[in-house]
């Protein structure tokens, strides 16, 4: 399980790579920053947007550590933001897929979310988005 811990004041991580990752991210005045834990041990980083006016969640960055990738922990954090999104009653996920480093190609991590549920948003080729199914109560 993987567990979101809010950051309030920029970097609180202890992780230098995930906190030289919280310092480059772009931060709105909806974002939200969370490090991301597994078993206590640092394993990446979050940033959202909740859009309440368009009933969505909008997944602005997905940090997992170098040396922890491949392990499927980018899978396990992406099911912890549907989770909140889910819990704070959000209908939707979006996001844009850039990614962080030159060196990985867009259409790979394209691959990598369609494969994960998420499919081009209506209207906008570059986005996509996933369809949470709330909880029933």
């Amino acid at each position: 399980m993987i567990e979101l811990t809010p950051i309030d004041n920029g970097s609180d991580g202890h992780d230098l790579e995930i906190g030289q990752r919280i310092l480059l991210s772009s931060k709105g005045p909806r974002t939200k920053q969370f490090i991301a834990r597994r078993d206590g041990l640092e394993i990446g980083f979050v940033s959202m947007d909740e859009l309440p006016e368009i009933d969505c969640l909008a997944l602005c960055e997905l940090f997992i550590s170098k040396r922890l990738r491949g392990s499927g922990l980018g899978r396990l954090l992406l099911e912890a933001v549907e989770a909140r999104a889910r819990e704070q009653g959000y209908e939707w996920v979006t996001l844009s897929p850039w990614p962080l480093e030159s060196s990985f190609a867009v259409e790979r991590l394209v691959a990598w979310y369609r494969k994960q549920g998420y499919a081009e948003r209506i209207g906008r080729p570059t986005e996509l988005e996933k369809r949470i199914v709330l909880s029933l109560r």
